[in-house]
Order: C-alpha cells, then sequence, then structure tokens
C-alpha cells in the first residue's frame, strides 16, 4: 500500500456520552485547583463506551485522582442515572471516603439527576454533590 501512495482510512465511531443541555444544577469545578497528595481526597467521574461482541456497553467509572484506581463501576446498555449512581455506590462501599473528599464530574445529566445528587448529599461533611463537586 505505502509503494502506491495507498492509506487506509479508520472509520472511528464517536459515541456522545455527555448530555450537558440539561436543567439541573451544574456545580463549580473544585478539583481544578487541587493536586491531592494521598488516597480518597478526589475523586473523579466519568462514562465511556466499550465495544462487546453484540455491540457496545457503558461504563461508569470513579476513579482515585492520586492512585488512579477505579474505586466504583458499573456497566449497562443504557447511558441513564442508575448505573452511575451504581458506580458511585460502590466506590462508597469499597473506600469508605473520609470528610472532605471532592468528588468532580463532567456536567453531564446522569451526574446532575436527582438520584445522584442525593446519594452525595447522604453523605454531608464527606461527599459532595456530583457534577463538579466534593464528594
Amino acid at each position: 500500500m505505502g509503494e502506491h501512495g495507498l492509506q487506509p482510512r479508520r472509520l472511528t465511531r464517536f459515541v456522545a456520552t455527555t448530555d450537558s443541555s440539561h436543567n439541573l444544577p451544574v456545580f463549580p469545578n473544585l478539583a481544578r485547583s487541587m493536586e491531592p497528595y494521598g488516597p480518597n481526597q478526589l475523586w473523579v467521574a466519568d462514562i465511556t463506551c466499550v465495544a462487546v461482541v453484540s455491540g457496545f456497553v457503558y461504563v461508569a467509572l470513579v476513579i482515585d485522582a492520586w492512585s488512579r484506581r477505579i474505586v466504583g463501576w458499573a456497566i449497562s446498555r443504557s447511558l441513564d442515572a442508575r448505573f452511575a449512581v451504581a458506580a458511585l455506590k460502590a466506590a462508597i462501599e469499597s473506600r469508605q471516603p473520609p470528610e472532605g473528599c471532592v468528588h468532580h464530574s463532567d456536567g453531564g445529566s446522569q451526574y446532575a439527576s436527582t438520584a445522584y445528587r442525593r446519594l452525595l448529599a447522604e453523605r454531608p461533611g464527606r461527599l459532595h454533590e456530583p457534577a463538579r463537586q466534593s464528594v
């Protein structure tokens, strides 16, 4: 192919996982000014798409920014708030975050949902609300 000047054309599919056009609360980015020096100071949440034999699935992750370890995760075929909540619950159960742990996510509707914000609010002084806030 190189001898004939042919270049393969790669097809990449982009799957949008963030719906930022919603009327739900979006919180200030507390993570921007943070530099964690130990575990459970800053958790970062995101959703990605993974190809599987039958198509693809969504994976919601909660990552400890200092250790870069996944502390909670969930898989779903639908892009709704329930599996983001499941990932956060798994992170809370596995790590029991201390007071002051900050939670950061994009401004997506899953993280700004009532269920997600309620779960963060149930841990007063520890996890603060989702979409860019303290855990």
